[in-house]
């Protein structure tokens, strides 16, 4: 077992390439205090699936490994709630996610809202769905974080829906990849950020890569610092599905977010 200290971060499944629990065993050697899963992962049972028994058992194995369960995302469709051919699928898929949290205790679910800025229906549809998921997650007594690349749009939804637990999932390699100032979008965002992914990347014209974490155009320490200054409280979540090398990745990410002291 790793002697390094333990940082204030989970480390997303997504990507890894592995079981369940060699990627616990990957989170725990490099420090994270924690993962975050995706519904879609293949070790992921339904939560029909997770009885009493099922339930205990997999917290006591992250449990021995010294992490927590910090983070669901929602798997959805790429268009999320911007297309009608999507809407309804994200939205059943989010209530799965939401019963799934409140079975293991998970406190922040994310969503990925879609491209909203190019959205294929109406800001009064996409706000009368948000609203419903709002009230859903408040009721499974979690807190659903919302993200998209769009940041001026995704703050004029979370303005929609006056909703306590209905905050925004701070992006900044998705804000890069838009062309927008992420540290802006951060400051705009304020106290509604409820979950920052920490994930990096360059952007070359209309062209957009994914890179390791610190290595990329997105503005990473002053980003933790102006989180710090906001009061940030929410998780931070570790993505590396988009690398090359998810697991050096990940490791490389722990060793930076140390360093800036997560």
């Amino acid at each position: 077992m790793s002697t390094a200290p333990r940082i204030h971060a989970a480390l997303s499944l997504d990507g890894l390439g592995t079981d369940a629990r060699a990627a616990f065993d990957l989170a725990a050697d490099a420090g994270y205090g924690g993962i975050a899963l995706p519904t879609k992962h293949p070790q992921v049972l339904s939560p029909g699936d997770f009885g009493d028994s099922a339930r205990r058992h997999f917290l006591n194995t992250l449990h021995h490994r010294h992490l927590t369960l910090d983070a669901i995302r929602i798997a959805a469709p790429r268009n999320g709630l911007t297309d009608p051919a999507s809407i309804d699928r994200t939205l059943e898929n989010a209530r799965k996610a939401f019963t799934l949290a409140h079975a293991l205790g998970v406190k922040t679910v994310s969503l990925y809202a879609g491209p909203l800025a190019n959205a294929k229906l109406s800001a009064e549809t996409m706000a009368g769905a948000a609203r419903v998921l709002a009230s859903e997650a408040d009721r499974a007594g979690v807190t659903l974080a919302l993200s998209s690349e769009s940041g001026k749009e995704l703050q004029t939804l979370l303005a929609a829906v006056a909703a306590e637990h209905f905050r925004a999932n701070l992006d900044p390699a998705g804000l890069v990849a838009a062309g927008a100032d992420a540290l802006a979008v951060a400051a705009e965002l304020g106290e509604r950020i409820g979950q920052f992914t920490a994930a990096d990347a360059i952007r070359a014209g209309r062209q957009c890569r994914a890179v390791e974490l610190d290595e990329g155009q997105v503005p990473l320490r002053e980003l933790v610092e102006q989180l710090r200054e906001q009061g940030f409280t929410g998780p931070t979540v570790v993505d590396v599905r988009d690398l090359g090398n998810a697991a050096v990745g990940a490791r490389r990410a722990a060793e930076v977010l140390r360093g800036l002291g997560v």
